[in-house]
């Protein structure tokens, strides 16, 4: 039976429950360690910053008396008892009903937008491309972008681009719209929008629906029955990946909050090469080696930016996607192979 801890991470409760980070500043990214008999702060500085990458400050209870002896009686760890781990048990799915997206809403929602944006463009000549559109196009080449674009169904919402959701059945999960940089750069002054939530899409979606996510590019399973799988984190990579590397399916997770094994139900009996962005290495490898025990699927967590990264790369957060774009101006330039 495993003890409970006297001190705990404050419970998240609202913007008052989190404070800035005493290392790396961020207003709303710390927790701080609370007594669980009191309800209080053990002190200011003693917490952990959620940017576990940028960051990664953890003060833990045990080092501050440790640090500060004259605070009250030393500090005792709770120990654990030791458990075997439990694999829980896979479960059916819900009827599709609760979880996916009527085509006709979908579609009636994009027409919506098409009109808009014509009107937009007679009235304010604003419309056309997106930031993502002309990156793509520019280091893909049109034909290779316009082959991604078709097969990933890339969309356009007001100068977003919008990532579909479409699971192995063909229905619609969710969207996602993120607006980027003529860099190809995300721009980060906006945050990433599901478009369920929208006004115009979620009054028509059927009573008691939820949020139930597969992976980006999960349609693509079906037509490719014997293709290893290539896992990346953003959709933006995945694109570029089957552009530049069209052997394997291309599929993404969507952030690391995602990869968990309901998401990746569908890797059922697949091989799987995943690539991690740099810094995520070691959290994918672990969650990895677990999700496909559970679900049943061979995964190798490639190492390749982990090997071949420089300072400057690192800092800079490089990606596959820049790994395949580098390796595709020439062989000068290329390196390890991907899959």
């Amino acid at each position: 039976m495993k003890a409970t801890h006297r001190y705990i991470l404050e419970p998240y409760t609202g913007p008052d429950s989190r404070h800035a980070c005493p290392q790396c500043g961020k207003a709303g990214a710390f927790a701080r360690y609370i007594d669980s008999t009191t309800g209080e702060a053990l002190a200011d500085n003693v917490g952990r910053c959620n940017r576990e990458d940028s960051c990664g400050y953890h003060y833990k209870p045990g080092q501050f008396f440790k640090d500060n002896p004259d605070k009250g009686q030393p500090f005792t760890p709770v120990k654990r008892t030791k458990t075997r781990p439990i694999v829980r048990e896979w479960k059916p799915a819900p009827p599709p009903e609760s979880y996916t997206i009527p085509g006709a809403v979908l579609n009636a929602f994009f027409r919506f937008e098409k009109e808009a944006d014509q009107k937009r463009l007679r009235t304010q000549r604003r419309a056309g491309p997106t930031n993502l559109d002309l990156y793509l196009c520019k280091v893909l080449g049109p034909d290779r972008y316009r082959a991604v674009r078709k097969a990933y169904h890339l969309k356009r919402y007001r100068g977003a681009a919008v990532f579909v959701y479409c699971d192995r059945e063909g229905r619609y999960r969710t969207m996602k719209r993120i607006y980027y940089k003529e860099n190809g750069h995300r721009d980060k002054d906006t945050q990433p929008t599901l478009l369920h939530t929208h006004e115009n899409i979620k009054p028509y979606l059927p009573e008691g629906w939820t949020l139930r996510r597969c992976l980006f590019g999960e349609h693509l399973l079906q037509g490719s029955p014997a293709a290893p799988v290539a896992l990346v984190e953003s959709e933006k990579t995945a694109l570029i990946g089957a552009a530049l590397c069209p052997g394997p399916v291309w599929l993404a997770v969507g952030g690391k909050q995602w990869l968990n094994a309901d998401t990746c139900a569908a890797l059922r009996g697949r091989r799987v090469v995943a690539y991690p962005d740099l810094q995520a290495f070691a959290l994918w490898q672990h969650t990895l080696a677990d999700i496909a025990r559970r679900v049943g699927f061979a995964v190798e967590v490639s190492d390749i930016l982990e090997r071949t990264a420089t300072a400057q790369e690192r800092a800079a957060g490089l990606d596959i996607a820049d790994y395949l774009i580098k390796a595709d101006r020439g062989p000068e330039t290329a390196g390890d192979s991907i899959i």
